[in-house]
């Protein structure tokens, strides 16, 4: 039985035999876990890893101490027959004395490591006062195979793509690096520990100290690749050296490292050629084979290159398997589909896809060669948990030539900027980064949303997640003549509507924005030529704010016929679009 939030791991990864719950080791919900499932022992790896993060808010690890302590209690109702906590190497500080001993005092200089800490001490209290068996292993710096998060995955996956990675510090801090291998065995030795076994309490390791600058160059060195590392100021709660005597788990259970660090270095990297790559790109054509084409090389020509990519063709006429397929890249899968909407068409892509982050990219549109670097370096900065990364924009007209230029100024918890559109955002669904976890979460795209599908799903996200922007562009919005999605317009006010009433609570507060949808929406049905139902919609706008002005205005338009209205309309979008959006501040 496995429990695991999946927060840093994938599911594919478990054993098909295994009984799988997807859940937060804080959710209550485990205690009727254990309930159903009567385990006989325990193996507790969770904790929260990202230690610099924890550094600065200590609180991060509540939860784990909270559920901890659930599983201690569930342990000794059910009468578990032993409890394994995996532990840390760094809960003996910046001690001198190395390898160090279990015999060494505890001086933890994380609060990551404070939390390992409590629950070993939780767990020698419920050994005392309930008798419940456990043993801990103190771990070191364990890599292999799968793993995502640390800094040689960091460095393996920066070098793989072509691009510096950070070091922070100088490179000399040092590390007792253990093969994954060499950990599994001794996890199942540690249950041979006897019940009454005094302070059943074991170091784990190799003994010997590897620096970073070593991880990082010997990786350089097996990858063939001669990217110099960015050094960056040390980040709090970071141990500067450490290594493990494990004698006495080695005298007492008969354990031996087996692996040296260069030949497991050599298996994670050989792994890491045949992994997933770390971004699926995701391009959604029809009938434009060269605007295709000129997509496609754009991806192609990306600084970071750890992704892969995916032509999703809705059954087009012309040319476009010819063009997909005169490209040499083993990186490319064209998938011809039956014709569906946009939505469908994306949730396609991202289904297929296996990288840990997804960016979709309309065929007219083009990415400018740092994007992918550029976004990646927001999801990966310490500190950071953003599900969707965007940046600035260029609009070209259809022969290239820039035409305009936008900055993006949201980041945060943007749900109510984002319903007052004061800001064009990502532009287009071809901008933003957006981590896959998070699009199986909220389901993907609505299909029963025929336009502004993007920014219906964007709305959903930002109600629950982060969003961060670099500042530099990272695409080419291509403006050319022929029917937009935006010209759908009674999908796009059933849209509105709909986000109304999705987020009531938001709109009655705010009855200037209340105002301003009604307003929009009145509008669309006079383009429409339903005049009583556009002034129906203008009557509420101006009843949810009897000042907007501009609401009284477009009431009195609507008299004066369908192509008066529409040139009018016309002229304002050309000349003065942004001054509604601006009203609402």
């Amino acid at each position: 039985v496995v429990v695991d939030d999946l927060s840093t791991g994938r599911r594919e990864n478990l054993n098909p035999k295994a009984t799988f719950y997807q859940l937060d080791l804080a959710d209550p919900e485990i205690e009727n876990i254990m309930d159903r499932e009567k385990p006989e022992i325990i193996f507790h790896f969770a904790f929260y890893v990202l230690v610099p993060k924890s550094a600065l808010d200590p609180m991060l690890d509540f939860p784990v101490l909270e559920g901890s302590l659930r599983l201690l209690k569930k342990s000794r109702e059910l009468g578990v027959q032993k409890f394994f906590l995996a532990s840390s190497g760094f809960l003996y500080g910046n001690n001198p004395n190395l390898p160090v001993k279990e015999t060494e005092p505890v001086d933890p200089v994380s609060a990551y490591v404070v939390s390992k800490r409590a629950i070993e001490q939780y767990l020698e209290f419920y050994k005392r006062m309930y008798g419940l068996p456990y043993v801990v292993l103190r771990y070191p710096a364990v890599y292999g195979p799968r793993q995502v998060t640390g800094a040689m995955a960091d460095y393996i996956r920066k070098l793989s793509g072509g691009i510096q990675a950070e070091i922070w510090g100088d490179g000399t801090k040092t590390r007792d690096y253990i093969y994954i291998d060499d950990v599994v065995k001794a996890n199942l030795l540690a249950l041979d520990v006897p019940d009454d076994y005094v302070n059943p309490i074991f170091n784990l390791g190799t003994g010997i100290e590897t620096t970073l600058n070593q991880v990082y160059f010997q990786a350089a060195d097996i990858l063939k690749k001669e990217a110099k590392p960015i050094y960056h100021p040390d980040r709090p709660g970071e141990q500067m050296r450490y290594a493990l005597d494990s004698a006495k788990f080695k005298t007492e259970l008969g354990w031996r490292p087996t692996v040296e660090f260069k030949d497991g270095l050599k298996r994670v990297i050989e792994s890491w050629r045949n992994k997933p790559p770390l971004i699926s790109a995701i391009i959604t054509t029809y009938n434009r084979a060269e605007y295709c084409r000129e997509a496609i090389k754009s991806i192609l020509a990306q600084t970071f290159t750890d992704f892969e990519l995916f032509v999703l063709d809705n059954s087009s006429k012309d040319n476009t398997e010819e063009v997909v397929k005169s490209f040499n890249d083993k990186r490319i899968r064209y998938i011809r589909h039956k014709q569906m909407n946009i939505a469908e068409a994306r949730n396609l892509g991202w289904r297929e896809a296996r990288g840990r982050y997804v960016g979709f990219l309309d065929d007219d549109d083009r990415w400018l060669p740092n994007k992918l670097s550029s976004q990646l370096a927001l999801f990966e900065k310490p500190g950071r948990e953003p599900a969707l990364v965007y940046g600035g924009f260029l609009k070209i007209d259809q022969h290239g030539v820039k035409i305009d230029e936008f900055r993006p100024i949201l980041q945060g918890m943007i749900l109510e900027e984002l319903l007052k559109q004061k800001d064009a955002f990502t532009g287009s669904a071809s901008n933003p980064l957006i981590r896959r976890d998070v699009l199986e979460k909220l389901g993907g795209y609505n299909e029963t949303v025929a336009t502004g599908e993007d920014w219906e799903l964007y709305l959903r996200l930002a109600e629950k997640y982060t969003v961060e922007f670099t500042s530099e562009p990272v695409l080419e919005i291509r403006q050319h003549e022929g029917p937009r999605l935006g010209d759908k317009l009674a999908e796009a006010a059933s849209l509105e509507l709909m986000i109304m009433d999705q987020y009531k609570s938001i709109f009655n507060k705010d009855l200037k924005m209340k105002s301003f949808y009604f307003q929009k929406i009145g509008g669309k049905y006079f383009r429409m030529k339903e005049r009583q139902k556009g002034r129906m919609y203008i009557l509420k706008a101006i009843k949810a704010n009897p000042f907007n002005i501009l609401a009284y205005i477009q009431y009195l338009l609507s008299f004066l016929g369908y192509e008066a209205y529409r040139k009018i309309h016309a002229f304002q979008q050309k000349y003065f679009k942004n001054i509604i959006p601006k009203l609402l501040s």
